[in-house]
């Protein structure tokens, strides 16, 4: 009868409703301990745990620093000498920028394109001034990967022993009282 259909689809249109309704998601998350100098709880997702661990713990430099690797890295528009820009990147517990892979070059030289909408050249930490030739890198770092332009460095008249970032998209050396903007960077 018509009425017993009716109560047939009522039925049918029950059983797709609790069916569709009865799909359930899960979510796992689990927290995790990373170790680097500090400790920092970190709850996510399974699927981000490859790319936060790859890259340290994200967020986790001071505001107006950008992380890279396990350091953080600033850009100072401030123009200043050498030695003051140093000292300006002790004073905040760090020392000017030291470079150890293509990688890392690439990604400061993007990073100065991207707050100076440039290549702007741009102090960082490698001198010789101790002795002419042997480049050191301030932090105390080894000096192991080199990004000189072509010619470079040539210590024109014999007072060029700062290295800055940016010349002709390489390194250059240049006298060390030149004022310019510089990039402190400090360990994580």
């Amino acid at each position: 009868s018509a009425q017993s259909a009716a109560g047939r689809h009522n039925g049918r249109r029950h059983t797709h409703t609790h069916t569709h309704t009865h799909t359930h998601t899960h979510t796992h998350t689990h927290t995790h301990t990373h170790t680097h100098n500090k400790q920092y709880k970190l709850l996510h997702n399974n699927n981000l745990t490859f790319s936060l661990f790859q890259h340290c713990v994200e967020g986790s430099c001071p505001p107006g620093w950008t992380q890279f690797g396990s350091r953080c890295f600033s850009f100072n528009f401030q123009g200043k000498s050498w030695t003051d820009a140093e000292n300006f990147c002790k004073s905040d517990g760090g020392n000017l920028a030291s470079v150890h892979s293509e990688e890392e070059h690439v990604f400061l030289r993007d990073y100065i394109r991207k707050v100076t909408g440039e290549n702007k050249k741009t102090w960082m930490g490698g001198f010789d001034s101790v002795q002419e030739g042997e480049w050191m890198w301030s932090d105390g770092s080894t000096f192991d990967y080199k990004h000189w332009s072509p010619g470079q460095p040539d210590n024109a008249g014999g007072v060029e022993h700062c290295l800055e970032m940016n010349y002709r998209d390489k390194w250059n050396n240049a006298p060390c009282n030149i004022i310019s903007p510089f990039l402190c960077s400090k360990n994580l």
